[in-house]
Order: structure tokens, then sequence, then C-alpha cells
């Protein structure tokens, strides 16, 4: 008993760390492997995605709550003398539902089809890897391209749109940018 009074303030601390870091790290989409394909329609742009969430949000899904997921991507020209060009900007999304007649989860993707998985794991498995398709890019010098996943919060019910001192449903990428001398 006389350990727990000497080192009260030491586990306080280091319990409330172990915590917020559970709590930071649960709610983020880990981004990589980043690449572009030639296509006949012009360029795809490929890269993988690690997607944490917490057990409130499975919660929620299970309940039958859609969780919409928004994908930035811009190419853009970086200019020496005046403002950066934008070569291309587009938002894509794709949507996780659960079907509870069904008792599956059902995936909405970027290109507007729909398919069922039995399991989370399953569904996270499948959308790992996300392909967008860019379209025609003209030869120019030193682009960059940005993207960034996000929750869409304005698609939640409204109770949950109102919480705003509620961090669960705080989920995000970082804004990862990646510069390409020539992209064709």
């Amino acid at each position: 008993m006389s350990y727990l009074k000497k080192y009260k303030a030491l586990l306080i601390l280091t319990f409330f760390t172990f915590f917020l870091l559970n709590e930071l790290i649960a709610n983020q989409i880990n981004l990589g492997n980043f690449n572009i394909e030639q296509s006949a329609e012009g360029y795809d742009f490929l890269l993988e995605q690690d997607l944490f969430l917490n057990d409130d949000i499975l919660k929620a899904v299970q309940k039958g709550i859609a969780i919409r997921f928004n994908i930035d991507t811009k190419i853009w020209q970086k200019r020496e003398f005046w403002f950066d060009k934008v070569i291309h900007k587009k938002t894509v999304f794709f949507e996780i539902k659960y079907r509870n007649l069904l008792k599956k989860y059902e995936l909405k993707e970027i290109n507007g089809n729909y398919k069922l998985f039995a399991t989370l794991d399953d569904l996270k498995k499948y959308i790992e890897p996300i392909k967008i398709k860019l379209g025609k890019v003209n030869k120019v010098e030193n682009v960059w391209i940005n993207v960034q996943i996000n929750l869409d919060t304005n698609r939640l019910p409204k109770p949950l749109q109102i919480n705003f001192g509620e961090k669960s449903w705080d989920i995000s990428s970082k804004n990862y940018s990646m510069e390409f001398e020539k992209i064709n």
C-alpha cells in the first residue's frame, strides 16, 4: 500500500498518457504507397490506406448510421513568381453501412458500385487500395499532388453533428503532398 502512496502521481500520469495516446491513434487514417499509372483515359492515382475506427463509431455503424469518407485530391503546379496553378481538383467518396436484415456491411465504392461483406475486417482489406482516376494531365514541370481522406461529418445525424466536444468523430488523414517533376 505504501508503494501506491509513493508513486500515485506517476501511476496517474502513466494511465492518462496511455488513454490519451490510445484515443489519438484510434481515429486516424494512414496513407502510403503512392503511385501514378498511365491508362487509356489518362492517369490513375493509386494509394493505400489503413483505417482505424474506435468502438463508438463501430457501434454507430452497426446501428445503421452511414459513415462517408471524402477523398480530396488536388494536382497543382508551383510557380515561382505567381500564385500556384491548380491543374486538377477532385473529391470522391466511399461509404460504409451496416444492413441489419442481411447482417452484412455494405460498401459504396468510389465509382458508385455496391459490395457486401460479412465482417468489417473483410471490408477494411478490400478498401485498403484506392484508385482515383485523374484524367488527362498536360505535360508540365514542378507538379505536386495533395491527398487527404476525412470523415464527412455533415452526413452524420444532427445529434452527432451538434456534439462539438466529442473527438471520436474527428477521423482524418494528414494532408500528404508529393512532388512529381514530370507527371507524364
